[in-house]
């Protein structure tokens, strides 16, 4: 918690049409509100908390997918 991680963008969350749900480089789920970013983005996540087997967090910023 505290920490900035790099997310490639999957899916919509299952329980909000509102965010997305995306994996760390480490393979951990992360959810977080859609804003900017897209399915295929790679984004910076502040996590801001861990509930069960996923983090949440908010976006800082959208880079170009590779």
């Amino acid at each position: 918690i505290g920490n900035n991680e790099r997310v490639l963008v999957e899916k919509n969350s299952k329980r909000s049409i509102n965010q997305w749900a995306g994996r760390t480089d480490s393979n951990k789920w992360v959810i977080f509100d859609k804003e900017n970013a897209n399915i295929k983005d790679i984004v910076d996540v502040l996590i801001t908390d861990a509930k069960g087997i996923s983090l949440h967090g908010h976006l800082v910023k959208k880079k170009e997918a590779a």
